[in-house]
């Protein structure tokens, strides 16, 4: 299996789709650019957009990291290795998705960007661009999952 973000004009795809993405409304289970879009959404939209063949991804119940030990989003990661290979969090290269763990579970993604930047959707802010230095990157960020082809 081969990186698919791994060349200039794939990175490059990446990044346009993230910033057309930034600033769409955080929106339980949405999924539509500039509308509304729950971070797993978000970060498959993006993938999506730069080319990526992401498997369809399951809804979920906005509050589940409150009530559960399992992760529906690193499940579904989990069920597509054929698509998202799992790595370590010390080996994130550009395009890889993070989970961060939020209450008992992994309940967040992200995707890394080129130059130390991650993409993400939040319920207070909506689809951002931040860099890997944020606490919450630092903190939270305990899995990573390479898209592959």
């Amino acid at each position: 299996m081969n990186r698919f973000f791994g060349d200039e004009a794939s990175q490059a795809a990446l990044d346009r789709a993230a910033r057309e993405w930034s600033g769409t409304p955080w929106r339980p289970n949405a999924k539509t650019r500039g509308v509304g879009a729950s971070c797993h959404h978000a970060v498959a939209g993006v993938l999506r957009d730069a080319g990526f063949p992401v498997p369809d991804v399951p809804d979920g119940p906005a509050d589940w990291s409150r009530h559960q030990t399992r992760s529906l989003q690193a499940e579904w990661l989990d069920a597509h290795k054929e698509r998202f290979q799992p790595i370590v969090m010390g080996d994130v290269l550009t395009g890889d998705v993070v989970g961060f763990q939020l209450g008992s579970c992994i309940h967040h993604l992200g995707i890394i960007l080129p130059h130390g930047r991650f993409f993400q959707s939040l319920k207070t802010t909506g689809a951002t661009i931040a860099s890997t230095t944020e606490p919450v990157f630092l903190r939270h960020a305990v899995r990573a999952w390479r898209p592959v082809i």
